[in-house]
């Protein structure tokens, strides 16, 4: 009996609850819920608008700065430097007197040929003028025909006399400029490595040439790549992180072009080496330097992009929410290149859509939502 006055106590409980909160409706101007019916939910999430955007297919590299050329000045000959006419890091001209070696012993050689080359043109002057003399007499045959072949014969050896002479001027000539060394191109002189006074020999170098502009930067890209890339593929050159700080002269990107790619990929490492050629006009790339290569393989005009974080992914399927008239619609994409803090949409989803950025993993397809804060762009986002 007293579980059967509990049961009754319990019942008379809820049916007084129910219909207190049946007046409560009624008084407050609502209609009851229908028997078995849950309210919607609305959610709250944040938005962006999708844009379009001209993008690009890179590949990433990390390359080394080379002078486009470079010589190490060095005599051809053993002597006394007598003059160093050029300050370190200095721009010269192609043709510029750099060093000059003590060249007094080839320069008296050279006197000496001078001298004999006047000589032997002297004696070829008077040959001439004998054999013209000698053609009239053995016209008139006042003279044998020997007589007057002994005359052309010495006037032939006069010719080779002057020819000779000329030659061996010609090669004092030759000596006596390798002791002057000259800027054999438009370039950048480096560190002086001798002193006037020190002797030294041949092959020894005493400074470096190099021209900066252009420079050729050295890298390597993944050999899979080969049939995307060809001779006038541009690049772009910007900073990278093994250069230190913020303050690098490389803060600036430049731009150049593939000029070289080698016909076969390592095979010990599947890499195809390449080289581009890029302007440097205000000496932001340095020789030896690291920097970051990135190859344009393709360009996208008008392509959609979103912000990353609207992207959902499971299973290899990727897809966004897309907002419109407060309701949330899931929507299957497909991705392209990923250009941070946004990322290409090939498809599924048009320019000017508004996606959710924030609070999408509570959502499914068809719920209600609200926007909170301001609708932002993919770059605020």
């Amino acid at each position: 009996m007293a579980h059967e006055r509990s049961l009754t106590y319990l019942n008379s409980t809820l049916l007084a609850s129910t219909a207190f909160a049946l007046a409560c409706v009624t008084s407050c101007g609502g209609e009851p819920p229908s028997a078995g019916t849950i309210p919607e939910r609305t959610f709250l999430v944040e938005v962006a608008e999708t844009r379009s955007e001209d993008i690009r297919v890179s590949i990433d590299a990390v390359g080394t700065v080379e002078a486009s050329e470079e010589a190490m000045i060095q005599p051809q000959v053993d002597a006394v430097i007598a003059e160093i006419l050029f300050n370190e890091g200095e721009d010269v001209k192609k043709g510029t007197l750099l060093v000059r070696l003590n060249d007094r012993k080839s320069a008296a050689k050279r006197a000496l040929a001078a001298a004999a080359l006047d000589s032997a043109r002297a004696k070829l002057q008077l040959g001439e003028q004998r054999l013209a003399r000698h053609k009239a007499l053995v016209t008139e045959r006042l003279i044998s025909d020997e007589e007057f072949e002994t005359i052309e014969a010495e006037y032939q050896e006069a010719e080779a006399r002057v020819r000779e002479s000329s030659a061996a001027l010609d090669l004092a000539d030759r000596e006596l400029d390798e002791y002057q060394l000259r800027a054999p191109f438009d370039g950048t002189v480096g560190e002086r490595l001798v002193d006037v006074g020190n002797y030294v020999t041949s092959g020894t170098t005493l400074t470096i040439l190099m021209r900066t502009d252009p420079v050729e930067i050295s890298f390597r890209a993944p050999g899979r790549y080969a049939g995307q890339i060809r001779v006038g593929t541009e690049v772009s050159i910007g900073p990278n992180a093994g250069n230190g700080s913020g303050t690098s002269k490389t803060s600036v990107s430049v731009e150049g072009a593939i000029d070289f790619i080698d016909p076969r990929v390592d095979p010990s490492t599947r890499m195809l080496r390449l080289r581009a050629s890029v302007t440097n006009p205000d000496r932001l790339l340095l020789h030896g330097q690291f920097v970051q290569v990135s190859i344009i393989v393709a360009e996208r005009a008008g392509q959609v992009v979103i912000p990353e974080e609207a992207i959902l992914s499971a299973a290899g399927d990727n897809w966004v929410f897309v907002v419109k008239d407060g309701i949330a619609e899931r929507r299957s994409v497909t991705l392209g290149e990923r250009v941070p803090p946004t990322v290409e949409v090939l498809n599924g989803i048009a320019a000017g859509s508004t996606v959710v950025v924030g609070g999408q993993h509570r959502l499914h397809d068809g719920v209600s939502v609200k926007t909170v804060g301001s609708e932002q762009s993919p770059e605020g986002s």
